[in-house]
């Protein structure tokens, strides 16, 4: 009951507003510093022991909820994916061997026998988007519990809470998308390699790591990310007493992570279902694509037209053609991605049929709300990368944002894309709040036993 006699004043507070600021909610500002005001009262005022069992039964009820309500037609390589799952339950491998989209991109039947196992158990898409909402919900609950290493617990759950009914990720449990689950493994090696106890043994945690970086790339090729920030974290440390830790470490994760990986390639060209095992075969492409200065490094129908697929020397000498061409135009082009990348929203692929239904107003609106979230989460991210303070997990937060923006200035881009690297501006962000919420000198918690590396 007194929980409930603490909330009366700020519903109160929002019902004698809500005349003035209906012809404002248009632009979603309003609504967005009124959830955010009332995710804040309620983490303040209320103490939850298991709040990470509390956050994922939230964020799994809330994606559910936008599964039900939202029918997102199945497009484009989910499309894809989706059919090929169903032919190969069918026993129709060989047909799908025999297409040139998984003869040309073979790593995409990590994804695919994933579906093709799961649609064994019920034939349906809607059973799959379930799954989507299970790993999603465990991805928040990771979100929260990385957040807990260095921030105070409150800003955890404030961001978490927050972070659970993002508008993108949130409605993105309707597409059949490989992000979700490759996403969950991702986190859960980085949550791994943060939470170093005293008492943790190399070998162990190295191996737990690889296994689940291997996991993510099976499922989606973005596990290199990660190695990639591990290399410069590392060369970073060359002259630290961790070094040699570090070294054993790294030693272990990599061996692991090409152990699983080739493993399950070669597997699947020994059974015969892949021929090229989980191989890209045609590189080439997403670097066409990323460096077309007309369509700012996003998809170019003109370059599907003309692009050779599976000639990776005609593929080869293209790509030189328009980077000699090209390259005065490419510090414009790398800024213009990096800005869509990180800055827009990308609705289009959960709720891009709206409009034709008749709900182009929900649309715009649901557009502006979400671009609220994404400014929101850069501009924390961006005070949490100015803090002074030495911790190195943030560190480590901030060299995996750099692999992404790094690579994504080569290849194609697409807002989705940003998925991933958003949980990451998240991370960093409640390093920004944690600043906020607590004056200098009190905005994290004592270093202790179980503090990163």
């Amino acid at each position: 009951m007194k929980r409930i006699l603490n909330w009366i004043p700020f519903l109160l507070g929002i019902l004698l507003l809500f005349p003035f600021l209906v012809p404002l909610t248009k632009i979603g500002l309003v609504p967005f510093i009124l959830l955010l005001l009332g995710i804040f009262y309620f983490v303040k005022k209320t103490n939850i022991n298991r709040f990470g069992l509390v956050l994922f039964c939230f964020s799994f009820l809330v994606r559910l909820g936008a599964i039900l309500l939202v029918d997102t037609p199945i497009i484009s390589d989910f499309k894809t994916m989706f059919d090929a799952a169903r032919q190969i339950n069918a026993g129709n491998l060989a047909l799908v061997k025999a297409s040139s989209y998984f003869s040309l991109w073979s790593y995409q039947f990590g994804h695919t026998l994933y579906m093709s196992f799961f649609l064994k158990f019920l034939d349906s898409a809607m059973f799959l988007k379930v799954l989507n909402c299970l790993f999603s919900s465990g991805s928040v609950v990771l979100l929260y519990k990385i957040g807990k290493i260095f921030t105070k617990e409150k800003t955890a759950q404030f961001m978490s809470l927050l972070y659970a009914l993002f508008p993108f990720p949130l409605l993105l449990n309707t597409v059949l998308t490989n992000q979700h689950h490759a996403a969950f493994f991702f986190l859960l090696a980085l949550y791994l390699f943060l939470s170093k106890k005293e008492n943790d043994a190399f070998w162990k945690r190295g191996i737990l790591i690889g296994i689940c970086l291997a996991l993510s790339n099976i499922l989606r090729p973005e596990a290199m990310i990660f190695l990639v920030a591990f290399l410069a974290y590392f060369i970073l440390h060359l002259t630290q007493k961790d070094r040699t830790y570090l070294l054993k470490l790294g030693a272990v994760i990599f061996l692991s992570y090409f152990a699983i990986t080739t493993s399950a390639s070669l597997l699947l060209q020994s059974t015969n279902i892949s021929e090229h095992g989980l191989k890209n075969n045609d590189p080439y492409w997403k670097f066409m694509t990323g460096l077309n200065v007309t369509t700012t490094g996003q998809y170019s129908e003109e370059d599907a037209k003309t692009y050779p697929f599976g000639n990776k020397d005609e593929a080869t000498h293209q790509l030189m053609e328009r980077i000699q061409s090209d390259l005065p135009q490419f510090p414009a082009l790398f800024f213009k991605k990096e800005t869509i990348l990180w800055t827009q929203s990308d609705l289009s692929w959960s709720i891009g049929h709206f409009p034709k239904e008749g709900h182009s107003e929900l649309y715009l609106f649901l557009t502006k709300f979400n671009q609220c979230f994404i400014y929101f989460f850069l501009a924390l991210a961006i005070l949490g990368c100015f803090i002074k303070s030495k911790r190195e997990e943030k560190l480590f937060l901030i060299l995996l944002v750099g692999a992404y923006f790094g690579v994504y200035l080569w290849i194609e881009i697409m807002p989705r894309y940003a998925y991933l690297p958003q949980m990451l501006l998240l991370l960093l962000g409640m390093i920004g709040v944690n600043f906020l919420f607590y004056p200098a000198g009190k905005q994290s918690k004592p270093l202790d036993k179980e503090a990163v590396l």
